[in-house]
């Protein structure tokens, strides 16, 4: 598989910290692709039952694995703009959106354990 942005720059597998989950990283621009329901092993509260918004734009950019255009919308409750397949449901991670992803879920899953807490 080619990095989507990059085009020419194969993607590489990394294990990921978080799970037993190997993603695919680019070397030159450090995003990385997960494929369908590998982002639900490392960040199960914040991706569960994601699917292609209708309003997803195209990006210009093609799915490593199945070559087709790849639709970019904001992440639930983000500014974040991803990237993702409509045919394998892949998503593309430019580089540091997982890190921002991940500290909005991080907060995300305190304030409601707080909520929780509170009743």
């Amino acid at each position: 598989m080619h990095c989507p942005k990059c085009a020419r720059i194969p993607l590489k597998a990394k294990k990921a910290k978080t799970g037993k989950v190997v993603v695919d990283v680019c070397s030159n621009c450090r995003g990385v692709w997960f494929d369908a329901n590998e982002l639900n092993e490392v960040l199960p509260v914040a991706s569960k039952g994601m699917s292609l918004p209708k309003d997803a734009e195209d990006t210009g950019m093609t799915c490593p694995r199945c070559r087709v255009p790849l639709k970019g919308f904001n992440y639930p409750q983000t500014y974040v703009k991803i990237d993702m397949c409509q045919e394998c449901q892949g998503l593309w991670f430019d580089a540091g959106e997982f890190k921002e992803i991940k500290i909005v879920a991080s907060a995300m899953s305190l304030m409601t354990g707080k909520a929780l807490n509170a009743l």
